[in-house]
């Protein structure tokens, strides 16, 4: 716990005083140290909210909106209200500050299967704040002293659009018993709802496999390797004493429905990031929920041209010639036919498609160096 403070106060350090105009409270009484935490909660929610982080889709957002709905009664949300937004971010994490207001990436959503695995992230990271953690947090500290220190230097300026308390529920989360409890009573949450508990433990199975493509020590979400396995342990338990082999609602056409072009978005992601197959695991899901259509056989051919490791030109001509097929209007994949027929010296091809490229997107950015090509060529 003083290890956790101690990441507050350094960060917190390098911010001068200010406070930042109150949002609106809970309707419980609070004392001076969780009303200045929320203070800095709305601030750094303000600042968020308004950076270019932030995945802005109404259809999705109304969807996250309408399983917190789920999870919790009205009543419920008068006491605290919720709102979950989505982080354009290609890694599995979710979090929430003090205030309510809750964030989960782009890559969580592409990870996940169905309604019911989306439930259990938002139910556990609801009681975060329901059980007011964060604050908990910062009392259990064995050096008391420090609370007000930390408290007090939780002004200013942001580092980083997530902010000082963004980082660092994103990043390093609560203590065991206190990620235990969330599980324990997000698991109720999730039961209570009527979704199907037995798909809890799936959740964890996704950032098992996106601790191993990152290859770190550390996932953002629910900490540590023997954390996640931990988590796996407490959920079967979980299931073996209070499920009693009652399944539930998964509704996963609708989740894919409506997250299935954020699949593509993501795999886009990923190969930035270099991760190629997990960006062919997103494409192949959005195909499953879609169909093939021409921007999924692009990305795919995609993944096997920029893979450094293993590239497979010929595989992504035939995606890349699919696409065109698919969708004869579509600029890019004749732009990608054309670049790889010039690299292999095929004149009339990289003539052909390179032409067709700047027939359909006269504007291009990179006119000036397609002409150039063409200039070559002749």
């Amino acid at each position: 716990m003083i290890r956790l403070c101690l990441i507050v106060v350094l960060l917190a350090l390098c911010c001068p005083a200010s406070f930042a105009a109150a949002g609106a409270g809970p309707a419980y009484p609070q004392d001076d140290d969780e009303r200045r935490l929320w203070l800095r909660a709305d601030e750094e929610v303000k600042k968020l909210n308004d950076s270019s982080q932030i995945y802005k889709n109404a259809e999705m957002e109304l969807y996250l909106d309408n399983v917190v709905k789920t999870l919790r009664t009205r009543e419920e949300l008068a006491v605290l209200p919720l709102k979950f937004r989505i982080i354009r971010e290609h890694s599995c994490n979710a979090f929430i500050f003090p205030n309510g207001s809750g964030y989960i990436n782009t890559g969580m959503l592409a990870n996940m299967e169905n309604e019911a695995q989306l439930a259990t992230i938002l139910a556990h990271e609801s009681i975060h704040a329901i059980n007011r953690h964060m604050l908990k947090e910062f009392r259990d500290t064995k050096d008391k002293s420090a609370l007000s220190t930390v408290l007090g230097m939780l002004t200013g300026n942001l580092l980083t659009p997530l902010g000082n308390l963004g980082a660092l529920a994103s990043m390093k989360g609560y203590s065991r018993e206190l990620e235990a409890e969330a599980d324990r009573e997000g698991f109720r949450l999730l039961m209570r709802a009527g979704y199907d508990p037995y798909e809890a433990p799936k959740v964890f199975g996704a950032l098992q496999k996106e601790a191993k493509v990152e290859d770190r020590k550390e996932t953002f979400f629910f900490a540590s390797h023997p954390m996640l396995q931990a988590r796996i342990d407490n959920f079967n338990a979980l299931l073996a004493l209070e499920a009693n082999g009652k399944k539930g609602k998964t509704n996963a056409e609708g989740y894919l429905r409506t997250f299935a072009v954020l699949l593509l978005e993501n795999a886009e992601m990923d190969m930035k990031a270099g991760h190629f197959e997990r960006a062919q695991d997103c494409i192949t899901r959005y195909i499953s929920a879609r169909g093939e259509d021409a921007r999924a056989c692009l990305l795919m051919g995609e993944t096997f041209r920029r893979n450094s490791s293993h590239p497979d030109l010929v595989r992504a001509k035939e995606l890349y010639q699919k696409a065109v097929r698919l969708d004869p209007l579509y600029p890019e994949p004749y732009r990608m036919l054309g670049l790889i027929a010039y690299k292999e010296k095929d004149a009339e091809l990289a003539r052909k498609s390179l032409g067709e490229y700047l027939k359909l997107q006269p504007g291009a950015q990179d006119r000036g160096y397609i002409e150039g090509m063409l200039k070559n060529l002749r």
